[in-house]
């Protein structure tokens, strides 16, 4: 079964994930777009989440925000444009309070 990782977190100085991991979800990719279960809360950004690392072992179009969109081309107040992300790499992207990770199938 594809799956994406979700990891949100604080970045170090080299951008990368320190250690401080704040919530991690797994979402399956399939041709349906599936999203993270919540939000992300005012106590998560208080608790150091600025960051949302995705990593994927296959394929799949990535799009963060209060209402995320897989399909989007271009940028919304609700969705970045999607962002197709190649198995086994890792993207990292600035997320906020209300703000929802998607992922679908290519």
């Amino acid at each position: 079964m594809a799956t994406a990782s979700v990891e949100l977190g604080k970045v170090s100085y080299n951008r990368e994930l320190h250690g401080r991991c704040i919530r991690q979800e797994s979402l399956t990719i399939s041709g349906s777009e599936a999203e993270l279960a919540t939000a992300v809360t005012a106590a998560e950004v208080a608790a150091g989440v600025e960051m949302a690392r995705i990593s994927t072992d296959t394929v799949c179009y990535v799009a963060v925000g209060s209402a995320p969109d897989t399909t989007a081309t271009a940028a919304t107040n609700a969705t970045t444009a999607r962002r197709m992300l190649p198995a086994g790499m890792v993207f990292d992207t600035p997320i906020g309070i209300g703000d929802l990770v998607a992922v679908k199938a290519i």
